[in-house]
């Protein structure tokens, strides 16, 4: 049994490893194994190696189109009850060829070996890019292209007591504003001849070390390092930045006494910045004592956090650590609630993967904030499941999207936008459905309301949804055929006019529908519809997102 036991543990760190998406197809080698537990486990536990035996199922290759993958803000706890545990790992080798309207190509490749439980690597290459599509009507760009191309490789060793993963990879992307309309003598160079955009690379590397056997009385669990190196718009900006993370435990008699560590360090500067050199740290250190009695989980804590740099808040900040589960009916009814900080230094790297038009004027500051969260998971019957709650939250500078010519007084500007850090508050109720279907259907609906204002003046947060609502579903049709559709309807958001005047830009909705046929073992076809609907995404004047969308392709395991 334990020799199993070992066998299982080293496929999972393996399989683990290995998984990744694919662009905007996810290919996948599922070993399943089903386990049957003699008594429930914890909410967040998983199936115990205790009283539980194990049977392997056939091995199943599945190659599907992704879909809106738009989550609420909520707290996850997961299934009480866990019958099966799968184990995904991608093949060692494959290759994918996706094309479609508007010159999309989409390309991928990985070699690799995963065969071995001790050593396995991997390499993976991809690229996808696209036109614009944008109505004439909107804008008069004539080059509109929007690329990514990546390469990344890892490495897994695995010892008798821990595994070390080493990974490092290199990103090089083509981004275009998606401009504005032709207003003759003020915007003529921006629009004759090519859309302005920024081009942008990255190199990444990190490694980790993670005990997998220890003592009771060994503190040390995992350290994680990883650095970057960020080049904007050929040296307008660059960044450099790394990060640590040390996660340490001490048993006090029957309570655990957690010792979270995460620290932070970015150096950004640039020809093009209005402060040349700046840098930002931020620390975070959350010790925490945790139990459970009679099934219900509690941990008690403080949060220290410490953030710093160049016109930055530097005052510790002490938000406290709380978090509490309670099992009211067994299956069918969880209760959870808390407190928690948080501090992001992801570094103006984050900040323009969350709005590629961003202006390398922007600033940039470490985000703290912290919330008070609660709410109800459980499942109604075999087939529904549910989860509902809320969060509030506080930020002491939350980073708030403006337009460019009320952040930086620049007119007629040709797409890029600002960014001001405010102190804001907001209430955010959540909820989501879960709907199985004989192993057939899988529905999901789910939805956040946002009630956010600036604590100053009462003024609405610029440019934040007031809702979200989806839906996902996923259909089964043996072994042939799949099928997936998303639907996101993203609500009204505030934004000033020209004229410094507050108004709302109209709710759209993103409808996406994907298919995929397996022809054998070995090859796949598969079909996508993006933005079926064909509605347009405005930011303030209008621009209207890229068109429908239709890309078919084959992915190849070999």
């Amino acid at each position: 049994m334990q020799n199993k036991m070992k066998w299982m543990l080293g496929l999972a760190i393996a399989s683990y490893a290995a998984a990744a998406q694919v662009g905007d197809v996810e290919v996948s080698v599922t070993d399943k194994y089903r386990a049957k537990v003699a008594e429930a486990v914890k909410i967040s536990g998983q199936p115990s190696l205790t009283d539980t035996t194990v049977q392997k199922l056939p091995v199943r290759i599945q190659v599907r189109p992704s879909v809106v993958p738009v989550d609420p803000v909520m707290e996850l706890i997961p299934p009480v009850k866990i019958t099966k545990t799968k184990l995904d790992r991608l093949p060692s080798r494959y290759v994918s060829l996706i094309a479609g309207n508007y010159g999309s190509v989409e390309a991928e490749a990985a070699i690799g070996s995963v065969r071995s439980a001790v050593n396995h690597w991997s390499v993976r290459g991809s690229h996808r890019s696209t036109r614009g599509g944008f109505d004439k009507d909107f804008v008069v760009f004539d080059r509109l292209l929007w690329s990514e191309s990546k390469v990344d490789a890892s490495y897994e060793r695995i010892f008798n007591r821990g595994r070390l993963r080493l990974e490092g990879g290199g990103a090089w992307d083509r981004i275009p504003y998606y401009g504005q309309r032709h207003a003759v003598g003020f915007n003529d160079a921006d629009t004759a001849n090519a859309a302005p955009g920024r081009g942008i690379q990255t190199y990444t590397a990190g490694a980790r070390y993670q005990a997998t056997r220890y003592r009771r009385t060994q503190m040390f669990r995992s350290i994680a390092l990883s650095g970057h190196h960020w080049i904007d718009q050929g040296g307008r900006q660059f960044e450099t930045g790394g990060r640590m993370q040390l996660e340490s435990a001490l048993p006090v008699q029957n309570l655990v006494l957690n010792l979270p560590f995460n620290a932070s360090f970015n150096q950004l500067q640039g020809s093009a910045r209005p402060d040349t050199s700046s840098a930002a740290w931020a620390l975070q250190f959350s010790p925490s004592l945790s139990d459970s009695i009679k099934g219900v989980r509690f941990r008690f804590g403080l949060n220290i956090i410490a953030t710093g740099g160049p016109g930055q808040k530097t005052l510790p900040y002490f938000p406290p650590v709380v978090h509490v589960e309670v099992p009211l009916v067994r299956d069918v009814l969880y209760l959870y609630g808390g407190m928690e900080g948080y501090v992001d230094n992801g570094g103006m790297r984050a900040r323009v993967d969350a709005v590629p038009f961003l202006s390398e004027s922007a600033t940039y500051e470490a985000i703290r904030s912290s919330s008070i969260y609660g709410g109800a998971t459980g499942r109604w019957s075999r087939i529904i499941g549910y989860r509902f709650g809320g969060r509030f939250m506080t930020w002491d500078n939350y980073p708030m999207v403006v337009r460019p010519d009320v952040d930086f007084g620049i007119l007629n500007d040709s797409g890029r936008v600002g960014m001001q850090y405010v102190k804001v508050t907001s209430l955010e109720p959540t909820g989501e459905l879960t709907f199985q279907f004989k192993q057939i259907w899988d529905v999901r609906l789910h939805g956040v309301l946002r009630f956010a204002v600036q604590d100053e003046g009462g003024k609405a947060v610029y440019h934040l949804p007031k809702y979200e609502l989806g839906a996902q579903a996923r259909a089964n049709f043996g072994d042939k055929i799949r099928l997936d559709g998303a639907m996101v309807l993203r609500g009204a958001r505030t934004t000033l006019s020209g004229l410094m005047m507050e108004y709302d830009l109209p709710a759209f909705v993103d409808v996406r529908l994907g298919a995929q046929y397996r022809y054998n073992s070995q090859l796949d076809a598969v079909i996508r519809i993006d933005n079926l609907l064909n509605q347009r995404a405005e930011w303030w004047m209008g621009y209207p997102v890229q068109g429908i969308r239709a890309n078919l392709g084959l992915v190849y395991k070999f």
